[in-house]
């Protein structure tokens, strides 16, 4: 599929239907995260049933491939499991890297680079980690550099909240 993929490799959505343990672990992993993060952000309203639908892809990029800015409407979470990084070349700093952009206005009048206030939070594509953010926040993949494949899954978290009867 074509969606903020600059060459490389993005699968149909449904890698979460695939019937593999290790599929099921991310599954179960992903979750309890969602949940957990769903909890803190709706703690001040009381306790509340929540749903979840999931939905993951494969992203696979080789040497000059990467994803553009984009945000994932319509989700509350999204995120990244990195499989693989490659063998990465080390003469690029950004090589294969996730940038969440910050949305603040004007942040990067600021001369900070990194940090609370720098506007800038760069994730090094390591193998196991999974990162999850909410999905509004724009976010792109830096060009890879390197031999071998960088390989990760992505998935969206969409939550329904059901309102308190009393």
């Amino acid at each position: 599929m074509k969606r903020s993929n600059v060459g490389g490799w993005h699968s149909k959505p449904d890698l979460f239907l695939w019937k593999a343990d290790c599929v099921h672990t991310l599954k179960d992993r992903v979750t309890t995260c969602a949940a957990n993060m769903t909890r803190l952000f709706t703690a001040s309203e009381g306790p509340r049933k929540v749903s979840f639908q999931l939905d993951c892809w494969a992203n696979v990029s080789r040497r000059g491939q990467y994803n553009s800015v984009h945000d994932h409407p319509g989700a509350m979470w999204s995120g990244v499991y990195y499989i693989s990084g490659g063998e990465p070349d080390n003469n690029d700093p950004l090589n294969g890297k996730l940038e969440l952009l910050d949305p603040r206005v004007g942040v990067n009048m600021l001369s900070l680079e990194q940090g609370l206030f720098g506007g800038r939070y760069l994730v090094d594509p390591l193998p196991g980690l999974k990162v999850m953010f909410p999905s509004w926040l724009k976010h792109m993949v830096h060009s890879f550099s390197g031999s071998g494949e960088r390989i990760s899954t992505s998935f969206n978290v969409y939550v329904q909240i059901q309102q308190q009867t009393k």
